[in-house]
């Protein structure tokens, strides 16, 4: 019996929408796995490290564990002002944008019309609501302090699931660690009795596991440079806050092409606010953005080596795919899965076509 190529077609679509469907509303476990696998690749080399001066690897995991919580906690607090201050001036940011904007527009232009039409169209929706169901009464202090008492809950039931899944991710990093080659040797052991094919299993594990390495250290030391020399040129500036805008400035340059955009357009609004000069805004963002650039042309191809580059066309929708299903998450983990994506179809001859569509 032959299996139709439309049924075979059929099923492979239903399939792949039943794999979307799956990460999509299993995201908030399989984020802190993705996380907390990922973490575990780009601590080996340390806990390697340690284990090789005679450090038993309990104890190795440990320390590596314990510094590396030390320095985010310590990151965190130290960061803690800068970024309270950075949110208490979000209101007079808004304001200042806001009146900004109101000052630059001409009598009887574009904004002035749009903004008469949306005036329009809610008074006509307010009559159209009062005629309906009649005049809304004014809402009581009580009703008033139902929202902000929904904030408080919700914002603290926020808190709590992300201190859960950081507790999670910290446990399963540690984990993952002190196991060492122990799923390694499992996947030697499904591969096959004979000798020969546990060698060639063996050499592609070998090659996935360094390259995958490789990558993400590549990618956290790419990211320190950006976040210190984005730190010092805002410092120089003497833009406020310049720590907090380094730091978000080194995570977001995990996010190819928006991440560093977005992150000038950050500075060049907080700029324009602060020193109320175009000019000194503009040099603000502009040496963000030479930070960035200069790390993508010199530093970078020299740390990657001989670590293919993934297609810009293939990173723009794998961006788009994992930011529609994972949210902020899925757009810093986009290149990283896709780089292991790559580095896993490479080595596995039936999935080498995917790996020649995902590379340069």
């Amino acid at each position: 019996m032959t299996t139709s190529p439309r049924l075979v077609a059929a099923l492979t679509i239903l399939a792949l929408l039943a794999v979307v469907v799956l990460l999509r509303e299993g995201r908030s476990v399989l984020i802190p796995i993705v996380l907390s696998v990922l973490a575990s690749y780009a601590l080996e080399p340390a806990v390697s490290w340690l284990q090789r001066r005679s450090v038993p690897r309990l104890a190795g995991t440990t320390v590596v564990m314990v510094a590396l919580a030390g320095i985010l906690v310590g990151g965190a607090y130290g960061l803690s002002y800068q970024a309270a201050t950075l949110v208490d001036e979000l209101p007079r940011a808004a304001r200042t944008v806001r009146e900004q904007i109101r000052s630059s527009r001409v009598p009887g232009g574009t904004l002035e019309k749009l903004d008469q039409a949306r005036s329009e169209l809610e008074r006509a929706s307010q009559d159209l609501t009062r005629g309906v169901v009649g005049e809304k009464p004014a809402p009581s202090r009580t009703d008033a302090a139902v929202p902000v008492f929904d904030f408080v809950w919700w914002g603290s039931a926020g808190l709590l699931a992300l201190a859960g899944h950081a507790t999670v991710m910290f446990f399963l990093t540690f984990f993952l660690l002190l196991s060492g080659d122990l799923f390694k040797r499992k996947l030697l052991k499904l591969a096959g009795p004979t000798l020969s094919r546990r060698k060639v299993t063996l050499e592609v594990l070998d090659e996935i596991d360094s390259e995958i390495k490789r990558y993400l250290m590549v990618r956290l030391i790419t990211s320190v440079v950006v976040a210190v020399g984005t730190w010092l040129a805002l410092k120089w500036v003497g833009l406020q806050n310049p720590a907090v805008w380094g730091l978000v400035a080194g995570v977001c340059n995990v996010i190819p092409y928006l991440g560093p955009v977005l992150v000038s357009g950050g500075i060049a609004i907080v700029g324009l606010i602060q020193f109320g000069s175009l000019s000194t805004a503009a040099l603000a963002a502009g040496l963000a953005l030479l930070v960035t650039a200069l790390e993508g042309w010199l530093l970078d191809p020299v740390l990657m080596g001989k670590v293919e580059r993934l297609n810009p066309v293939a990173v723009l929708i794998g961006l788009t795919f994992w930011t529609a299903v994972w949210g902020g998450w899925g757009a810093l983990l986009a290149v990283p899965l896709l780089s292991v994506t790559k580095t896993i179809c490479d080595h596995v001859d039936g999935f080498r076509p995917v790996g020649e569509l995902l590379g340069e």
